[in-house]
């Protein structure tokens, strides 16, 4: 059951990180879009509206 576990942890830190560059990329996307005036991407519990997750 350990090997399960840690195996889940570290896929659920891959998915993070996947999440963070994703949002990096959306945030210099949107920053070169509107040159700096990127609106906030994600609420307060950090979601991001257009994932629904």
């Amino acid at each position: 059951t350990n090997k399960i576990c840690w195996q889940k942890k570290s896929w659920q830190g891959n998915q993070k990180l996947k999440t963070i560059s994703q949002n990096m990329q959306i945030i210099l996307f949107l920053k070169t879009e509107h040159q700096g005036e990127a609106p906030p991407l994600a609420d307060s519990q950090g979601h991001l509206p257009s994932h629904g997750c």
